[in-house]
């Protein structure tokens, strides 16, 4: 891809990979790097991490809140941030993080655009505090996009904006690599392997996924349900398992890099069923994506954006949402079936090769290019 002259403000909440917004930062500008120049802004919190980047990053944004409660909590991100000259500001999220795009974008007389990923993107235009500032940054972007359809939709009728939709990446070949598997093999044994990963919390519907083990296991005995992702429901599985007094169950903890990769290669079956909860919503769901690059058969909910991520009986199986036993019905339904599993999976490995980083880049280049065609005065 070949080297454009313009230099660009990417504003995020963060660069936690184990964080959706993470994820999303850091692939993106690890496959922008070379093409343009770019500065990523991040909250002086992110600093603690002492993550080393190989692109520019300064930590001067204003903290990441949820919402505005106290009076004076819009000043931070109503007053334009100092940055270093910049033809276009590109915020990630939503909110907070795209109002002070906007007004930072203003001041300056430079285009400024807003990505939607989720809850963050639709909650502050349900509450007065912050609905007039989020739909005036939404009205005024010149390009507004977000990760799904669902999300897409549901901005358009609270703001009649017009909103792309552009699904976000996957790192296709990290996926590929050919890592040994021996080690978890002899530890989890003989007998199917579901897995489930994400952060462990009610919105994610690990619960759901456990209630429907219960049930596949009186079909497959011998099957496992592995659960990787850091515990922040207090406990509550845990709980749950000995309540249900199932066996063969997993609870991992969070895992990185070549280590989460393996897991993916591990498993037989990939299952997520989120859920809504108090306006929580799975805005699309990059892991099965993940899961789709290591050609595993996923059974997801329809919740949310979750429908653009996985399409039902091509990439994998989609089930009411919060219901244990669709849930239970589909992954014996392709434990049984293996031709269909393998179909499922086949095609999901295409869906992944087809959304790589590489392709989302290149489409957002061209959106900042007609972007700045249209716009004369830099600063």
């Amino acid at each position: 891809m070949r080297r454009v002259n313009m230099k660009i403000a990417i504003f995020s909440p963060t660069i936690d990979i184990t964080n959706g917004w993470g994820n999303f930062t850091f692939e993106f500008c690890q496959h922008l790097r070379g093409i343009l120049d770019f500065t990523v802004y991040l909250p002086q919190k992110e600093k603690e991490q002492n993550i080393k980047f190989d692109f520019p990053v300064k930590f001067t944004l204003p903290p990441f809140i949820k919402d505005f409660k106290k009076r004076d909590s819009p000043l931070p991100y109503i007053s334009p941030l100092e940055i270093h000259k910049t033809d276009l500001i590109h915020s990630i999220a939503s909110f907070p993080y795209a109002i002070l795009a906007y007004y930072t974008a203003k001041q300056r007389g430079i285009p400024y655009i807003a990505g939607i990923h989720g809850g963050y993107g639709i909650r502050p235009l349900l509450r007065r505090s912050e609905r007039k500032y989020l739909k005036e940054a939404y009205l005024n972007a010149d390009f507004l996009y977000a990760v799904s359809s669902f999300l897409a939709n549901l901005v358009n009728k609270k703001t009649g904006k017009e909103v792309k939709v552009l699904h976000p990446g996957v790192n296709f070949r990290r996926f590929q690599e050919n890592l040994d598997l021996s080690e978890l093999k002899e530890k989890f044994g003989h007998g199917p392997i579901i897995l489930t990963i994400g952060r462990i919390q009610a919105r994610k519907g690990q619960d759901i996924g456990l209630r429907a083990f219960k049930i596949v296991k009186e079909y497959f005995p011998s099957s496992k349900f592995l659960l990787v992702g850091e515990d922040q429901w207090d406990g509550y599985l845990q709980k749950l398992i000995n309540k249900l007094k199932l066996k063969d169950v997993y609870i991992i903890g969070e895992k990185t890099g070549r280590e989460l990769v393996k897991y993916y290669q591990l498993c037989d079956i990939f299952v997520h069923v989120p859920r809504l909860v108090k306006q929580k919503i799975e805005g699309f769901g990059i892991i099965y994506l993940e899961a789709g690059a290591c050609g595993k058969p996923i059974v997801g909910s329809l919740s949310g954006g979750v429908s653009d991520a996985v399409e039902n009986n091509v990439t994998g199986l989609l089930v009411p949402e919060e219901n244990a036993n669709a849930t239970a019905k589909a992954i014996i339904k392709l434990l049984k079936d293996k031709n269909l599993a393998k179909y499922l999976g086949e095609n999901g490995k295409k869906n992944a090769r087809r959304l790589q980083w590489e392709n989302h880049v290149d489409i957002m280049k061209k959106n900042y290019e007609r972007i700045l065609e249209n716009k004369v005065k830099t600063y």
